[in-house]
């Protein structure tokens, strides 16, 4: 049998707004997606991109499930809760 973890149609788009600091002098940023049950691994990363003078990290076919086995075999469906 095969899963397939098909993205829905999400995207989620992150901002970094600068506060006193030059936008071309501004250190690298990474955003990271984490599923608010499990804070340790993150569901996905990117790095900060200039676009039209905004800092911008998309997201884009984010999961919204996760598909596991458990210890007799028997397909496990999580559902992500992003924060």
């Amino acid at each position: 049998m095969t899963i397939v973890n098909k993205a829905v149609d999400r995207n989620i788009v992150v901002e970094k707004k600068w506060v006193n600091v030059d936008p071309t002098q501004a250190p690298e940023v990474l955003v990271q997606l984490f599923d608010k049950d499990d804070m340790i691994n993150p569901i996905a990363t990117k790095s900060l991109e200039l676009e039209n003078n905004k800092y911008l990290a998309k997201f884009t076919n984010v999961p919204s499930y996760a598909y596991t086995t458990d210890e007799n075999g028997n397909i496990v469906t999580k559902r992500y809760n992003m924060l």
